[in-house]
């Protein structure tokens, strides 16, 4: 009697036990999930790369990285990114969110958690990068360190727009890169690097205001000069160039966009 009570409470242990992580390579199930918006829609989307960013409200650490990904995001159109909630967020806490971050891509909630037990989720965030043929490619928990850079580099590896040899470097970069003032400062202007490429002009300038804050680096103010001549504001443009220049004498770019700063404000009506 005691064996059969034994192996009864093994098995419900067991069918109780949450699903196990699924490993890179593995098949991600598409799934049609509450939207936060109404109504239903569906995780994956055919012949797209997929990023899954599970997150949770009132926690410091998804806000910080819904807005990276949320500004990342608008210079990658080409990906599907989508929020995803516990079942049992409160949708006014949701919302909330969803607005400090601006984060304007699906946002889903997890009814019953069934996604989460799937893909045994524990840390908040965790992204998921799940590539064109619905297989999972990479797992990214939350990390304080170049955690938008390393994100960003895994769904470049997906989509064969870097080799293994850059991914590498992503992965594990120099302690220079990584631990330095000016390695955080350099990091922070390829941020706002991509930001101005997105024509997100704000944000890419309260980007490098953050790295000079952090450390004065030539790249800092040359691109600080451009975000300002985007704006109209040559007269600032040119004192950051001029910053610039007595930090990087050598730098052929910074006259080019000086002068070009000065042409544009002489054909201003």
């Amino acid at each position: 009697m005691r064996s059969l009570l034994r192996l009864a409470l093994w098995a419900s242990l067991v069918l109780a036990r949450p699903g196990v992580a699924l490993e890179p390579g593995d098949r991600v199930d598409d799934l049609e999930l509450p939207a936060l918006g109404g109504g239903k829609a569906h995780l994956l989307s055919g012949g797209t790369v997929a990023v899954l960013v599970f997150a949770r409200v009132g926690q410091d650490h998804s806000e910080v990285a819904l807005k990276d990904f949320a500004a990342r995001a608008a210079g990658r159109p080409d990906l599907r990114w989508v929020a995803v909630l516990s079942g049992d967020t409160p949708l006014a806490e949701a919302r909330a969110l969803v607005a400090a971050t601006g984060w304007r891509m699906p946002v889903l909630l997890d009814a019953g958690d069934v996604l989460y037990g799937r893909l045994a989720v524990k840390l908040h965030p965790t992204v998921f990068v799940v590539d064109r043929e619905g297989r999972l490619a990479a797992v990214e928990p939350f990390r304080e360190i170049n955690y938008g850079d390393r994100l960003m580099a895994r769904i470049q590896f997906t989509l064969g727009e870097i080799g293994r040899a850059e991914l590498a470097e992503a992965e594990d970069p120099k302690a220079a890169e990584t631990h330095s003032d000016e390695g955080l400062a350099r990091s922070r202007v390829r941020f706002a690097q991509k930001l101005l490429e997105a024509g997100m002009l704000e944000q890419a300038l309260a980007e490098v205001q953050k790295s000079l804050a952090i450390a004065p680096t030539g790249p800092g103010y040359v691109l600080q000069g451009k975000i300002l001549a985007r704006q109209g504001k040559c007269g600032d443009a040119s004192r950051a160039f001029d910053v610039a220049l007595r930090l990087e004498p050598k730098n052929g770019e910074i006259a080019v966009e000086k002068d070009r700063c000065a042409a544009e404000k002489g054909r201003a009506p």
